[in-house]
């Protein structure tokens, strides 16, 4: 009898080491695998806030009247194409002349590189166009104003005017692919 209170106290060790390995180790993993998980959760939570605070950006110039998602996908694609577009990009400089009377001189686009407007949203990709407009000096700042009320994002890069009324404009247009 001795002997099992001798040995008593070593197996209650072992018994405590058992539980603890088999049962409070994996417990303790289960418990950090957890919260490196919330980490990753958390910095996609950050991320996509960005990306709602975008979205919302986007609201203000283009109204969300439904809550029909494809009706909104098709909004948002008005303002950032997924293709260059730029027919219809020609398109609209005829309409603006043939609406308002600018009477152009000179057009030239080509595809400019990629962009990034922020490291939290992909890249974006840009056409540059080059645009001669020879008119008076209110009907050049009236398209400047419809440039910027434009549905599209156009970025006015650089823009020379003379006395003479014989202006140009740098203009960028931006797509996203939706394929990277």
């Amino acid at each position: 009898m001795g002997l099992i209170f001798k040995l008593l106290p070593i197996l209650l060790i072992v018994a405590v080491l058992y539980v603890l390995m088999y049962n409070l180790i994996p417990t303790f993993k289960t418990t950090i695998n957890l919260a490196n998980e919330l980490k990753k959760l958390e910095a996609e939570k950050k991320s996509l806030k960005v990306a709602e605070e975008f979205v919302n950006s986007l609201s203000a110039k283009i109204p969300i009247q439904s809550t029909n998602i494809q009706e909104f996908q098709k909004s948002l694609l008005k303002f950032l194409p997924a293709d260059p577009l730029e027919e219809e990009l020609i398109y609209q400089l005829y309409v603006y002349h043939k609406d308002f009377g600018y009477k152009f001189s000179g057009l030239s686009i080509g595809k400019g590189g990629e962009k990034s407007l922020n490291d939290q949203i992909l890249p974006v990709k840009t056409l540059t166009f080059s645009l001669s407009l020879k008119d008076d000096l209110d009907k050049i700042v009236k398209f400047i104003s419809t440039l910027e009320e434009n549905v599209r994002i156009l970025s006015i890069k650089n823009f020379n005017v003379d006395r003479n009324g014989n202006a140009s404009f740098n203009v960028e247009a931006y797509f996203m692919p939706l394929a990277y």
